[in-house]
C-alpha cells in the first residue's frame, strides 16, 4: 500500500479516525440551533473579506481562479487544578493540572505534521501553557500572540467557588440563572451577549491579521463556544446547548467568508492519554 499523501495525513489529523463529529451531525447541530438570524455573525466581521487573498494558477488554456482559506483550530485548554476541583474559574488565572499537561501534549501529538501558520491564545497561563505544549509536540515552532478578548468568561463574584456551594449559599439567585440558560450576567459578572461581543472583537483581531492557512488558536470553555456562536451566526441561547470539554479539537475553515465546521469538540486523542 503505498504512503497516504500529505493533504490525506493533514485529514486524518484532524478527523481522528472513527469517532469524530460527522459532517451529518454538524450539519444537524447548526441547523438546530439556528433557529433566528444574530446579529454578530461573521458577515460583520472586520478582516473577514478585507484580507481575502485570491490567487490565479495558469492552466494549459484557462486561469483557474483559486481563494485562500483559512482553517482554525479552536482549542479549549488542558485540565486545569480548578478545573480538578471543580472550581469556577472565570478570569482567575489557574495553571494546568498534571492531567491538563497530558491532555495538551496528546493533542499536540496528534497535530503532528500538520504545518500550523499562526498561534493565538487567551493570556491566562491555562491557555498558554496549553499553546507552548501543543507547539511543541507538533513540531511546530513559532511565537504566541495574546489576544485579552479570548479569555473565559467573567463570572465576578462567582469566580473561586464550587457550584455546590453557589447551591446553598445563592439558591435562588444561581436557579434562576441556570433556569435563564446562563444568558445573564452572575453578580459583578458577564453576560453572554458581552462575552459575544467580547469575542467578536477578538476574531476581528485574529482575522485582521492571518488570511490564509492553519491557525491554533486556545482559549477556553466560554470563549470557544462564543467564537462557534459568532461565526456561524446562532443565537445567544444557542451558548447554553454547545458542550467544549478540555483539550478538546474544534476545526473551522473559511473561505470566501464563509465558515464551515468540520470537527465539533473532538478528544480522540485524549482517549490514552
Amino acid at each position: 500500500m503505498g504512503k497516504a499523501s500529505s493533504e490525506q495525513r493533514v485529514a486524518n489529523s484532524f478527523s481522528g479516525g472513527q469517532c469524530s463529529c460527522t459532517a451529518e451531525k454538524i450539519s444537524a447541530l447548526i441547523t438546530a440551533l439556528r433557529t433566528r438570524h444574530f446579529a454578530l455573525g461573521l458577515g460583520s466581521l472586520k478582516g473577514c473579506h478585507s484580507k481575502r487573498r485570491t490567487n490565479f494558477r495558469r492552466s494549459a488554456n484557462t486561469k483557474e481562479r483559486v481563494t485562500a482559506m483559512l482553517r482554525l483550530l479552536l482549542v479549549r485548554h488542558g485540565e486545569s487544578v480548578w478545573n480538578e476541583e471543580e472550581r469556577i474559574q472565570g478570569q482567575q488565572d489557574i495553571p494546568l493540572s498534571e492531567n491538563g499537561r497530558k491532555q495538551a501534549v496528546a493533542l499536540g501529538e496528534r497535530l503532528r505534521g500538520v504545518k500550523i501558520d499562526a498561534c493565538f491564545s487567551s493570556p491566562l497561563k491555562r491557555a498558554t501553557e496549553t499553546a507552548e505544549l501543543i507547539l511543541k509536540a507538533s513540531g511546530n515552532s513559532l511565537p504566541i500572540a495574546t489576544v485579552s478578548e479570548l479569555m473565559e468568561r467573567n463570572f465576578g463574584e462567582w469566580e473561586g467557588k464550587c457550584i455546590a456551594e453557589l447551591k446553598v449559599e445563592s439558591t435562588e439567585e444561581f436557579a434562576l440563572w441556570v433556569a435563564a440558560h446562563y444568558l445573564p450576567a452572575p453578580p459583578r459578572g458577564e453576560s453572554v451577549e458581552e462575552l459575544l461581543a467580547r469575542v467578536k472583537m477578538g476574531l476581528e483581531r485574529i482575522l485582521a491579521e492571518v488570511s490564509d492557512g492553519t491557525v491554533l488558536v486556545v482559549g477556553h470553555s466560554g470563549s470557544v463556544k462564543a467564537a462557534i456562536c459568532v461565526l456561524f451566526q446562532l443565537p445567544p441561547d444557542s451558548f447554553a446547548k454547545l458542550k467544549v470539554d478540555n483539550a478538546s479539537l474544534t476545526v473551522l475553515e473559511i473561505s470566501d467568508g464563509r465558515p464551515r465546521l468540520c470537527h465539533f469538540n473532538d478528544t480522540c486523542h485524549l482517549r490514552n492519554a
